[in-house]
C-alpha cells in the first residue's frame, strides 16, 4: 500500500538536530540519497533519524510528499514540532528600501548607486554597494533596491561578494511591466542555471518565458524550443475523451496558452504558427523518457501538475547545451497535493542550480485579480 510521507528535503536548512513529537513515514529512496546527496547537511537529520526509530516509518513506496517546517514548542525550548504544508519566504530576490537606513549611510548608498549605474555598459561589479547596504545575498538571490517611490535598482550576485547592475531589456518592443517580471527574465535569459518562475495566473509567466527563448534563437544560442505540458484538465468529471489526429493535433489543445502567447508576440495567428512549425516541438509528458535534450530551450507549463517522479524524468533530460524553464502556480493544482514534485525543489532553495522569482502582480484582467483572491 502507498502511502504519504513527509519530505525530508524540506528540511535543508534546518539549524538544529530535530525533536519529533509526531510519528512520521519516511520513503526508503529518500533515506538512502540523505548518505549519498551531502551528508554534512543532512547528517543531524541521518543520525537522530537513527536514533528515534520508534517514531520513524520506513517504507518502500510513496504516493504522495508532505512538506514541513519546525517551530519551537513553547513549553520546551528544545523540543520542534513538526508543521505541515511550509509556505517559504523564498523569493528569489530581497527588496531593499533606501529610507530605511540613517542618512549618512543613505548618502553613502546614493553616492555607489549612481557610481554603478553610470558604468553600466562596462558591466561594473560593485561590492562596496554590497557592503555598505549590509545585505546577505544567496547564489542565484537577486536584489531591487527602492531608491524611492519612483526609482529602483536591480541587481545580481556576482561571484562571493560581488553586485552587477541589470538592465533588462526584452524582445518584440514589449515592456516588462514591474520589477519582478524584469528579474523573471533575466533570470530566464540566464544560460547557467535551471530557472522556476512562480506567480499567480495572468502575472506574465509563460510571456515572459517565451520572449526568453525567442531571445535565445534569434541570437542563435538554441536551436529550438520544446513544450513539455501536463495533459492533466481541471477535473476528470468533465473529460472530453480521446482527442482524434496526429500527436501534434492531439496535443496542441493542451498548449493554448503558449499559443495564444505567441500570437499576442508576434502580432497575428498565422504569424505565430509559422513559428510554431518552425521551431517548436511539444513533447508528450508520457514520451519524454526516452528523450535527451540539446541545444534547446525547454519550457515546462503548468508544473504543479507534476509529481515527483514526472519532474525527475523531465529533469533529468536536459543536457548541459539547454535551457530549462518551469513555470508554476501551486494555487492552479486545485489542492490535488501528489503533483506537487515541483515543491520539492523549492524548498530546496536557494542553490546552485536553479534560479527563482516569485511575480506578484497579475495583469491579465481586474477579474482574474479579482477571483485569485479566492
Amino acid at each position: 500500500m502507498k502511502t504519504c510521507c513527509v519530505d525530508l528535503f524540506s528540511i535543508l536548512n534546518t539549524p538544529e538536530v530535530i525533536l519529533y513529537e509526531e510519528e512520521i513515514n519516511i520513503a526508503k529512496e529518500d533515506l538512502a540519497k540523505i548518505t549519498e546527496i551531502d551528508y554534512k547537511k543532512y547528517n543531524k537529520i541521518y543520525e537522530y533519524i537513527l536514533q528515534q526509530k520508534n517514531k520513524i516509518n520506513i517504507v518502500e513506496e510513496c504516493s504522495s510528499y508532505k512538506t514541513i517546517n519546525y517551530i519551537k514548542v513553547l513549553n520546551d525550548p528544545n523540543k520542534y514540532k513538526l508543521i505541515e504544508d511550509r509556505k517559504s519566504s523564498y523569493t528569489g530576490y530581497k527588496e531593499i528600501y533606501l529610507l530605511d537606513y540613517p542618512e549618512d549611510q543613505q548618502e553613502k548608498i546614493v553616492d555607489l548607486i549612481y557610481s554603478t549605474s553610470s558604468s553600466r555598459e562596462k558591466v561594473k561589479v560593485e561590492k562596496d554597494l554590497l557592503e555598505a547596504l549590509e545585505v546577505d545575498l544567496n547564489k542565484n538571490e537577486y536584489m531591487i533596491l527602492h531608491v524611492d517611490d519612483k526609482n529602483s535598482y536591480l541587481y545580481k550576485k556576482v561571484g562571493e561578494s560581488n553586485l552587477k547592475l541589470i538592465d533588462v531589456k526584452s524582445l518584440k518592443k514589449f515592456s516588462l511591466k514591474d520589477n519582478y517580471q524584469k528579474l523573471a527574465y533575466e533570470a530566464c535569459i540566464n544560460p547557467y542555471t535551471a530557472t522556476i518562475i512562480d506567480g499567480p495566473m495572468g502575472s506574465g509567466k509563460t510571456l515572459i518565458s517565451l520572449l526568453a527563448a525567442i531571445h535565445f534563437l534569434e541570437n542563435k544560442l538554441y536551436r529550438s524550443i520544446k513544450i513539455i505540458r501536463p495533459n492533466i484538465g481541471i477535473d476528470k468529471n468533465y473529460d472530453i475523451g480521446f482527442l482524434p489526429g496526429s500527436i501534434e493535433d492531439k496535443l496542441n489543445p493542451w498548449i493554448g496558452g503558449i499559443i495564444t502567447n505567441l500570437t499576442y508576440i508576434f502580432g497575428s495567428e498565422a504569424e505565430a504558427e509559422k513559428y510554431m512549425k518552425t521551431y517548436i516541438q511539444n513533447i508528450p509528458i508520457n514520451m519524454v523518457q526516452g528523450y535527451s535534450i540539446h541545444d534547446s530551450v525547454v519550457i515546462v507549463d503548468e508544473s504543479q501538475f507534476l509529481n515527483m517522479n514526472l519532474v525527475k524524468q523531465i529533469v533529468s533530460r536536459i543536457a548541459e547545451s539547454s535551457k530549462l524553464i518551469i513555470l508554476y502556480d501551486e494555487k492552479q493544482s486545485y489542492n490535488i497535493t501528489e503533483f506537487l514534485g515541483i515543491k520539492r525543489i523549492i524548498n530546496t532553495l536557494p542553490n546552485d542550480l536553479f534560479s527563482y522569482i516569485k511575480l506578484k502582480n497579475i495583469y491579465r484582467s481586474k477579474l482574474t485579480e479579482f477571483i485569485e483572491r479566492f
